[in-house]
């Protein structure tokens, strides 16, 4: 597979580990939540949900998906638009779900908040991006600096 982000796109990325991601129902209302996520080279994006969510049953019905990575101490963000697709490899899920939790809690020095959710079991998605925009708001005023990426 090729790499599709530019360099400046997969620093930002490796370099955080939470995003909000957008969803849209079967009726085509939108739905965000914050997730945890990890990358990995070759531009694959993995988050995981419990199978009853909102998210869950949203991608089931439509699996366009966007999210927004953003920086907490500067005004930098990377917004990637694609499809979410789940990961039935069970080797896969196990080296995500171990991934993305150990992520999770070694932010916050206790379980992702997915762990405390009653709605079913565990899920692994895989995103594949179709666009990536970073957009850098550290610029002086007239010179916000925005990146595009088209796959």
């Amino acid at each position: 597979m090729l790499d599709l982000f530019n360099h400046e796109i997969k620093d930002f990325i490796s370099q955080h580990t939470t995003a909000v991601i957008a969803t849209v129902d079967s009726e085509g209302q939108p739905h965000t939540s914050t997730i945890y996520f990890s990358y990995e080279e070759k531009d694959k994006i993995y988050f995981l949900t419990k199978d009853r969510t909102t998210k869950s049953q949203n991608l089931e019905a439509n699996n366009k998906v966007a999210i927004t990575v953003l920086d907490k101490n500067q005004a930098i963000a990377v917004n990637i638009t694609g499809t979410a697709k789940a990961v039935e490899d069970i080797a896969k899920r196990d080296s995500v779900m171990q991934s993305v939790l150990k992520i999770s809690h070694d932010n916050q020095a206790d379980y992702a908040p997915i762990v405390k959710l009653h709605k079913g079991g565990f899920k692994v998605f895989m995103l594949t991006p179709t666009q990536a925009k970073m957009t850098d708001f550290t610029k002086p005023m007239g010179e916000v600096k925005e990146k595009l990426k088209n796959f």
